[in-house]
């Protein structure tokens, strides 16, 4: 059984305008991140996305929230990982945020 891990990104965007950068920020990270990553999957919702994150071997399971004034990450730690988890969390809060500070998407 895993450990869940949430942190709130704050933003002033408003829901639907930071759900837009991070759908367009999920490209960068995939640029910056794809020889790490085995696998990057997102199921995109109403005012959600689920992810799975598979990197060295371990695969990592969350969700991102997007609220009126943060953007709620939350992860799904394996027991063995647990440990590390205020780290993984923080580097996917700390991306998201990098992500939610870029120019909207053109329309």
């Amino acid at each position: 059984m895993g450990q869940p891990i949430s942190v709130d990104v704050p933003h002033k965007l408003g829901a639907e305008e930071a759900e837009r950068r991070v759908r367009r920020g999920f490209g960068l990270v995939r640029e910056k991140l794809g020889d790490k990553l085995s696998a990057l999957d997102v199921t995109w919702g109403e005012g959600r996305a689920d992810l799975k994150i598979t990197a060295m071997g371990q695969t990592l399971r969350g969700g991102l929230e997007f609220l009126p004034q943060a953007v709620r990450v939350t992860i799904d730690l394996p027991w063995f990982l647990a440990a590390l988890g205020q780290t993984v969390v923080g580097k996917i809060a700390r991306r998201t945020a990098e992500v939610l500070r870029l120019p909207p998407p053109k329309a």
